[in-house]
């Protein structure tokens, strides 16, 4: 394949925010599973025709931008590809979010029956919402200049409905697939629980930009409408994306301590939304939070005893932390958890303590206005004078010094 990197990488880019590419031939018969405009909802009325005999007129250099009569998106880049006359297709995809209201009028509009309305609903919330056109128009004129030679060798050409017969049917017969046929109903729910599991499984790894690259192709239509009222659905929905993320985070080793407090956080912050419009919001920053815990908290990797230490030192870094009362609290020999601790996680215990004391006073001393004595009370540290000289160990600085510098910052 010409260009065979590029391709692979622009393609694991596209598959990152959700938005299908699919290869075909110029002269490939399209039949159900070619069908790109409605994937699978409406059925193709002449299904032998061939992909050219809709779109003869694709040319080389060309980048085509595509638009349905549902409003959805591709591109078409006609190429060689291994020496063959291909078709690279990209989409379908939305440009903005598509309300339930905009859902009835494009109905009304293509004369759907009520009982086929829910199909248009389920295709819909199927199809990703691009929030950064110019970044993934950026993407794919990047790929073109690099195969065609240049931002000059080749041209843009925009298609809508009227000139795609591909993606248009026959309004007279109404040639939907039967409501009673459940299996497009079962495919597009299996792919948004196999969608929510990744999205998961991102959160209880930590992993905080594809757990938003995923939430950004999102649709909010996937929110069945189970109440007339939407706030309250979407609030029904974001306590249950509460649950689910407290849990994955959970699952990637954060302890119920550090879980507690941001869970009854967001619960609080999801009843108090009075709009719609904040829920994509409140998601973004549930993610942020509960990947970062991940990343902060998780002690998933560490043996037992090796995990209760540091859910002690953690929850309360004004206890005592000495070595011999964490090997006590693990029931063994001091020298035994010196080596077990250091061993697991590359530090002694000591420095593991101090950093975290030394990372909590950081905090207080840039967020609060509090006595640096007071500050050293709250990290577990009585002497002030070793609080001072401890700090200036770790960071640098002295705790005044730190807090004037953030302070002009």
């Amino acid at each position: 394949m010409y260009y065979e990197k590029e391709f692979v990488f622009m393609k694991k880019i596209l598959e990152k925010i959700n938005i299908r590419l699919n290869v075909i031939n110029f002269d490939t018969i399209i039949d159900d599973n070619y069908n790109i405009a409605f994937h699978g909802i409406v059925k193709l009325l002449n299904k032998q025709k061939r992909f050219c005999d809709y779109f003869p007129e694709l040319k080389e250099r060309t980048l085509y931008k595509v638009s349905d009569i549902l409003g959805c998106h591709y591109i078409f880049i006609r190429t060689l590809i291994m020496d063959e006359d291909r078709i690279i297709i990209i989409g379908p995809f939305l440009l903005q979010e598509i309300t339930h209201v905009k859902i009835l009028e494009k109905a009304e509009q293509l004369n759907f029956n009520p009982q086929t309305l829910s199909q248009l609903e389920y295709y819909y919330s199927s199809v990703p919402v691009l929030r950064d056109e110019g970044q993934f128009f950026a993407i794919i004129n990047t790929f073109s200049e690099h195969i065609w030679g240049g931002v000059d060798s080749y041209s843009v050409v925009d298609l809508d409905h009227d000139d795609a017969s591909l993606l248009t049917f026959d309004k007279q017969e109404k040639n939907l697939r039967n409501e009673n046929d459940v299996n497009w109903k079962i495919d597009l729910m299996e792919k948004w629980y196999e969608y929510e599991e990744q999205l998961l499984l991102a959160v209880s790894k930590g992993q905080i930009h594809k757990a938003e690259q995923m939430l950004s192709s999102f649709s909010t239509l996937a929110f069945e409408n189970r109440i007339s009222d939407d706030l309250r659905n979407f609030k029904n929905y974001s306590i249950i994306m509460n649950t689910l993320l407290r849990k994955a985070a959970q699952d990637g080793g954060v302890h119920p301590i550090h879980l507690d407090k941001i869970s009854s956080d967001f619960a609080k912050r999801i009843e108090q939304m009075s709009s719609v419009n904040t829920v994509k919001q409140i998601m973004t920053q549930m993610l942020n939070d509960y990947c970062r815990l991940v990343r902060k908290h998780s002690i998933k990797q560490y043996s037992s005893l090796v995990q209760r230490a540091i859910i002690k030192i953690e929850g309360d870094l004004t206890a005592d932390l000495s070595l011999k009362e964490l090997a006590q609290l693990n029931n063994v020999s001091t020298s035994y958890f010196s080596a077990l601790f250091k061993n697991e996680t590359g530090q002694t215990l000591t420095d593991y303590v101090n950093n975290q004391r030394i990372n909590y006073a950081k905090h207080l001393l840039k967020t609060t206005n509090l006595q640096i004595q007071t500050v050293a009370q709250l990290c577990g540290i009585l002497d002030l004078h070793y609080f001072s000289k401890l700090f200036k160990k770790y960071v640098g600085k002295t705790p005044k010094e730190y807090r004037e510098i953030k302070t002009l910052i």
